[in-house]
């Protein structure tokens, strides 16, 4: 047998593979793989395995000259017109980089960190990230990268000192009672959260603390005017409660209906 190993980057196409040198065991000239045998695209079922206990037959793709995204959104539509004509008990899912892309673009954090990607995209517009002070702790670290590479982000900060909406869903659920979200100091129970002006400084970054809603315009202007990395920290009230747009399924917990309008379901709605 003859094998032949080489990074995934330098192979793109079948005129590549045929180009991969292969040495002999005893120091002979090289050849290229092409000459040593006939390389040619072809199909074959594909391996059947188990996820789980459940069988499947799994269908390995890569992306070539597009993004990620691009593709899954291109296979989720092909997927949607097959549903009708699948087999009882049978199910199509997506898997590998799509899934963990997918898992990682919904977490917390995701706006602060995102906001870089959307300002390098557009460098002319100016690029505004809201962040509570839950997302924005989980990765501060993006004051590193935008002072790093000069990218000139705005953050503001709604720093209720507390993960809020966790916390109210806890008082709904629990009587009234809170555990954990909400952050104290001493035992006065003054809140609590960093500086974030004072990191941001630290990190080489300009900031500013709101503490009063007049000032917040003002500020804003400022941040977007300079024109670099800027962090405004706005301390806002945790028991002011904006009426929800929208509804939070956390299941086993019952979700309420949004106050405005109803519901958008998406698997509700007929393909087209």
């Amino acid at each position: 047998p003859v094998v032949a190993q080489a990074p995934e980057h330098r192979v793109g196409s079948v005129e590549e593979l045929r180009a991969l040198p292969v040495t002999g065991a005893n120091g002979a000239a090289p050849q290229t793989l092409g000459a040593l045998g006939e390389i040619r695209r072809s199909s074959t079922a594909s391996v059947i395995s188990h996820y789980d206990i459940q069988p499947t037959l799994n269908i390995y793709a890569t992306a070539h000259g597009r993004d990620l995204g691009a593709v899954a959104r291109d296979v989720e539509r092909g997927i949607e017109r097959l549903d009708a004509k699948q087999p009882k008990g049978s199910t199509v899912t997506l898997r590998g980089q799509y899934q963990t892309m997918n898992t990682a673009f919904s977490g917390m954090g995701f706006g602060a960190a995102g906001a870089l990607g959307a300002k390098l995209a557009a460098p002319d517009r100016p690029v505004v990230a809201i962040a509570g002070d839950g997302c924005f702790t989980m990765v501060p670290h993006v004051l590193c990268t935008a002072v790093e590479y000069n990218i000139p982000v705005v953050w503001v900060i709604w720093n209720n000192f507390g993960w809020v909406s966790i916390r109210d869903i806890q008082l709904g659920m629990f009587g009234g009672r809170e555990h954990g979200t909400m952050f104290h100091q001493g035992d006065n129970k003054k809140p609590y959260n960093p500086d974030f002006a004072a990191l941001a400084r630290s990190c080489g970054v300009e900031a500013i603390t709101v503490t009063k809603s007049e000032d917040f315009k003002a500020a804003l202007e400022h941040a977007i005017k300079a024109n670099k990395p800027f962090v405004l920290d706005v301390h806002v009230d945790a028991d002011v409660r904006p009426p929800s747009t929208g509804a939070w399924e956390l299941p086993p917990t019952p979700y309420k209906e949004p106050v405005f309008g109803e519901r958008f379901l998406p698997a509700m709605t007929p393909a087209k």
